[in-house]
């Protein structure tokens, strides 16, 4: 018993996961934005009750520091942007994430490709695969590029990808975890 007892954090944390992979499979784009708004009206409360405290402060002719205040109205702000404006977020992340990738995948198709043609006319035998894989990175980061500007179906590749990831490594996880539990309950037998 003491042992599920030191473990039940891990499992909760692993059944959240599993959760959050079934939501993003399920309704990637209104899960994410339910997320978002929550987070954007809690920095909204956060940030209103410390810039109150700051004006009864000054108020109150006491002695109140102005950087929590910056913060406090910088954390309004993105409060703000993530309550009402979540779609925004989400698609630039999504854009710049792919961008990013594009970028890299195709730099390294072209580096592949030419390492490629320079060591088959060196006389060289290489074989087709590194070719293939060369084309293979060069064009998923051709697609990667263009999907970064179709932010709706880039979203949804992205979190459809998330979701099966998420689900997939929180059942190796929770099957290691039971797994582990049982070896360890022969063993004290």
């Amino acid at each position: 018993m003491k042992t599920l007892k030191s473990i039940l954090p891990i499992i909760i944390v692993l059944l959240i996961e599993l959760a959050t992979g079934i939501l993003l499979l399920w309704n990637a784009a209104l899960f994410t934005e339910i997320i978002l708004r929550v987070f954007g009206a809690s920095l909204i409360i956060i940030a209103l009750f410390y810039i109150i405290k700051f004006i009864v402060l000054k108020v109150k002719k006491e002695e109140a520091g102005v950087f929590p205040v910056i913060l406090s109205v910088i954390a309004l702000a993105v409060g703000i942007f993530a309550a009402f404006f979540p779609h925004v977020i989400m698609n630039a992340i999504v854009a710049f994430t792919l961008i990013v990738h594009a970028v890299v995948m195709i730099i390294s198709g072209v580096i592949k490709i030419n390492l490629y043609i320079d060591t088959k006319r060196e006389g060289f035998k290489m074989s087709k695969f590194v070719l293939i894989g060369a084309l293979v990175t060069l064009i998923l980061g051709i697609v990667f590029g263009v999907l970064a500007f179709l932010p709706n179906l880039a979203f949804n590749v992205f979190a459809t990808i998330a979701g099966i990831v998420l689900i997939i490594d929180a059942v190796f996880d929770i099957v290691s975890l039971v797994m582990t539990f049982v070896e360890r309950k022969k063993a004290a037998a």
